[in-house]
């Protein structure tokens, strides 16, 4: 079958590796559709994602991937043939998994079933947003509820509520997703943070009521002016230490801190003595499906606002060079449509 691999930092390429073989608890998932993650899936490539070192490639890449169920093993439940399912995984000789969505064919693994016959699950091809979709949806829109899910979750953990006040740091998809979600929310004012105009204006029509360019403003004296006592919560959707110690000072006594996005490796950590505002809050993808599904098919989320680009997968470069040159906020590879 067919994959995205990268043989090594810096190295991409869409190459011929062996067939997804499947056990008596996973199900075999022909994939559909998966995003390009802006962020792990380019720091995976540039080798600077600080948990995989150079004895994790080469490997199969990709996480936002939907697939249909064509074959389930004998001691499978929780998923049947026909099914719509979130993150197929490729875990193929030879090959890491680097969580494995971009390629032909992944497998789901029944962790219940498992667990039922006192088996301990696999260490790969095992997530627990692997859940079914119910109804029939479009495959290219469902890769985008894979970050909305964790968008959604990290929120929930962080308790927020209506009426509260959010900073988010940075105006990449995670950063849109945020200001989007948390007027779903009903929070407010949400202020998003960036450096570059043209994402700033992509921000407020995502929902960001206040926008602060750190090319020319402050962010304290800028959020003062909206929110006089400070923000009840800053999010970082960046993955910059010193961009949350600045921000911290915008907080109001009782604010808190949610760092979501993951630092390069090399890059300065954050002072925890100096900043300790932080919770802990970190995404839990699965516990939010319910609820984020409930939003589609209800209409009061569109998935498809944050899709630019739909490529086939033998186009994976140009998607990853159209983020770069931020020309994209979302690009989605057509695997098997």
């Amino acid at each position: 079958m067919k994959a995205v691999v990268v043989q090594k930092p810096a190295m991409l390429n869409v190459a011929d590796v062996a067939d997804v073989k499947i056990d008596d608890y996973q199900a075999l998932v022909r994939t559909l559709a998966c995003s390009i993650c802006n962020g792990t899936d380019l720091k995976i490539l540039h080798g600077t994602i600080p948990f995989f070192g150079p004895e994790g490639y080469p490997g199969i890449l990709g996480h936002e991937s939907v697939g249909r169920v064509v074959k389930v093993g004998r001691k499978v439940t929780a998923y049947n043939e026909g099914d719509l399912v979130f993150r197929p995984m490729a875990d193929v000789p030879g090959l890491n998994c680097m969580w494995g969505g971009f390629a032909e064919f992944g497998a789901v693994t029944d962790v219940a079933a498992m667990q039922a016959d006192g088996l301990k699950p696999h260490a790969r091809c095992v997530h627990s947003g692997q859940q079914v979709i119910p109804g029939e949806v479009d495959m290219v829109e469902a890769t985008i509820c894979i970050t909305l899910k964790e968008v959604l979750s990290t929120l929930r953990n962080m308790q927020v509520k209506s009426g509260d006040s959010l900073l988010v740091l940075g105006c990449g998809p995670v950063g849109l997703s945020f200001c989007y979600l948390a007027k779903a929310a009903g929070m407010g004012p949400v202020i998003a943070v960036g450096r570059r105009d043209d994402a700033l204006r992509q921000a407020r029509k995502f929902g960001a009521d206040e926008t602060i360019n750190l090319n020319s403003e402050t962010i304290d004296e800028k959020v003062r002016l909206v929110v006089k006592e400070g923000v009840d919560f800053i999010v970082d959707a960046a993955g910059k230490s010193r961009l949350v110690a600045e921000a911290a000072a915008s907080l109001n006594p009782q604010g808190k801190i949610a760092l979501y996005a993951v630092n390069d490796r090399g890059e300065e950590a954050l002072d925890r003595e100096k900043v300790k505002q932080i919770i802990p809050a970190g995404p839990d993808e699965a516990a939010a499906h319910n609820e984020i599904i409930k939003l589609w098919h209800d209409g009061r989320i569109q998935p498809d606002r944050f899709i630019t680009h739909v490529l086939p997968m033998s186009e994976v470069a140009t998607g990853v060079s159209l983020i770069e040159q931020k020309q994209a906020i979302k690009v989605v590879l057509n695997i098997g449509g």
